[in-house]
């Protein structure tokens, strides 16, 4: 009997390799790895099951609520402020009193939005820093590991957290804003949420002027051109001249009149606060919200595990 020589080993070690397929054999280790996935999750919900129950689980996650909202989360005191916006009577005349209709009614939920926009933006923030120092009080004060920023952040960190601390309800139907100031100090909430609506009131007196500046800028313009019209004229264009200034007058009136209807003014309906406990945040209510949130979580869990075994079996 002869015996095998090299070549005989290395044509069939060619033959193994040229068999190889590295694809195929990826292929059948991911076919392998979804039938494993079954038994894995029925392992797993065995697990759950007895080892960790459902009174296991809501003790746990009660507890790790009642840590949070009564140790660690901050409590806040809520300074309330409510305020609105009002447009001056309207105008007698006709044409007056449309115009007057048509501005106001179309610019009332705009300048609600303007007024809570302007509250919210990095330019009220700064002045309230330059006051205050949010940056030291958001980063020292704060004992919230989650929400305490660092005593370095930038300016934008100082004013998402900023943000996060007011509350800006509007009410459309009535022109009204309710403002809450949350701080860990009662007299400073209050002292915060006076500076807002004062800002506030400067603010919205500056673009109330403005408007009427813009407003009045065409009418003005043309009165003024017909003054010089007539100055001008000769005998021929002057009776012209004279009724254009005529009609430039009459609608400076109005333009005048509508103007003075579109100034808004800020009304204070109740003045800041200064509450005399903490408000926020609502610990036992959070905490029992929580707890009905993690067991509806661990019904909804349970009955995808239990028809994922079911259906496996099947």
């Amino acid at each position: 009997m002869s015996q095998p020589t090299s070549s005989t080993y290395t044509r069939r070690s060619t033959e193994i390799e040229d068999d190889f397929d590295p694809v195929e054999e990826q292929r059948e280790k991911t076919r392998a790895f979804v039938r494993f996935i079954p038994s894995l999750l029925r392992d797993t919900w065995s697990w759950l099951r007895h080892s960790f129950s459902f009174w296991v689980y809501i003790t746990v996650v009660a507890a790790g609520a009642f840590l949070y909202f009564f140790v660690i989360a901050q409590p806040f005191y809520v300074s309330e402020a409510t305020i609105s916006l009002r447009h001056k009577a309207n105008v007698s005349s006709g044409v007056g009193s449309i115009l007057n209709s048509v501005m106001a009614t179309g610019a009332s939920s705009s300048e609600l939005a303007t007024l809570t926009a302007y509250i919210e933006s990095p330019e009220m923030m700064r002045k309230l820093n330059a006051k205050f120092d949010l940056r030291k009080i958001y980063s020292t004060e704060d004992r919230n590991p989650f929400t305490r920023i660092k005593p370095d952040s930038n300016e934008l960190d100082v004013l998402a957290r900023y943000q996060s601390l007011i509350d800006l309800t509007e009410r459309d139907d009535v022109e009204m804003i309710t403002v809450d100031v949350y701080d860990a100090n009662s007299a400073r909430a209050k002292a915060m949420n006076d500076m807002i609506i004062n800002e506030a009131e400067r603010f919205m007196n500056q673009l109330s002027l403005e408007i009427q500046q813009a407003s009045l800028k065409y009418a003005r313009d043309e009165f003024n051109a017909a003054m010089v019209a007539v100055q001008k004229a000769g005998p021929v264009d002057r009776s012209y001249a004279e009724q254009r200034l005529s009609t430039a007058q009459s609608a400076l009136a109005v333009a005048s009149g509508v103007a003075s209807d579109q100034q808004v003014f800020l009304v204070r309906i109740s003045n800041p606060t200064q509450p005399p406990v903490v408000t926020s945040p609502a610990a036992w209510t959070n905490t029992g919200a929580t707890i009905v949130v993690a067991a509806l979580l661990y019904l909804i869990i349970s009955l995808i595990f239990a028809n994922i075994v079911d259906h496996r079996k099947v």
